[in-house]
């Protein structure tokens, strides 16, 4: 499977673990595959959602889908790290 350049923030590790949790593979079969402790794969797992703001596998699939399409579509995508709330606001 690939992995829209939206990723390019993670580590080669946190790549290879989403793109496991992207075919709906369990953390315990994520660990087993990469000769991994589960809590490692936990820990990888827990880094990608809080570097692409998600906060569940659903959430990373729609982020990632969505990327995907306005890029097939031609159109400029912001950074995941930018939301339209935070631009242009200024708070003080």
């Amino acid at each position: 499977m690939q992995i829209p350049v939206l990723t390019s923030a993670l580590t080669q590790m946190e790549n290879v673990v989403v793109g496991k949790v992207l075919t709906g593979r369990a953390n315990k079969c994520i660990a087993g595959d990469l000769i991994l402790s589960q809590r490692t794969i936990e820990v990888h797992r827990a880094s990608v959602f809080n570097k692409m703001r998600v906060r569940n596998a659903i959430e990373l699939v729609k982020r990632l889908t969505f990327y995907q399409k306005e890029k097939d579509q031609g159109r400029q995508v912001m950074p995941v790290w930018f939301s339209s709330s935070e631009i242009g606001s200024t708070s003080g």
